[in-house]
């Protein structure tokens, strides 16, 4: 896991200051991206860039879309044999480079809460595997949004899918 947590909440600060993002949402609309990721959000998600991510989308009320791509190269050049390696001994990678608890995860999907400036985010993680690289996939929503998050997040997960 080449980014972790620290640099993550240093990006969500910055974008959460200039998204300008309003309320909003639709149907479903499909994001392809030249990484080799799509993912269907809501209406409103417009793509950001930030150092630490591949792929930024901020969208209404604040709620962001972050991938980062680890390559199988990149794994390799790290010490790690990318011939045995799985989704689930990635997803402890992550999870240990952001400090993630075990009470905090369910199977390759994680659900956190943390503290980051003057506000607290409700963070979804889950990561996926492609045929040349692991992502690491973070829907981000203010704490104190009026409705529990997590059951969007989770639909909008479901509709990715990698290269």
């Amino acid at each position: 896991m080449k980014k972790g947590l620290s640099a993550l909440t240093v990006i969500i600060a910055a974008v959460f200051l200039l998204s300008g993002c309003t309320a909003g949402s639709g149907a479903l609309r499909e994001h392809s991206f030249d990484q080799g990721l799509s993912v269907s959000l809501p209406g409103g998600f417009r793509q950001q860039s930030r150092e630490g991510s591949d792929i930024l989308m901020a969208g209404p009320d604040g709620v962001l879309f972050m991938a980062v791509r680890d390559t199988l190269e990149s794994l390799g050049d790290r010490g790690y044999d990318t011939d045995s390696i799985t989704l689930e001994d990635y997803f402890g990678l992550v999870q240990d480079a952001n400090g993630i608890t075990k009470e905090e995860t369910e199977g390759t999907e994680a659900v956190f809460v943390r503290h980051s400036g003057q506000t607290d985010y409700t963070y979804f993680l889950t990561v996926r595997q492609g045929t040349d690289a692991f992502w690491t996939i973070w829907f981000i929503s203010p704490a104190n949004a009026e409705e529990d998050p997590v059951a969007s997040f989770r639909e909008w997960a479901g509709t990715i899918s990698v290269d």
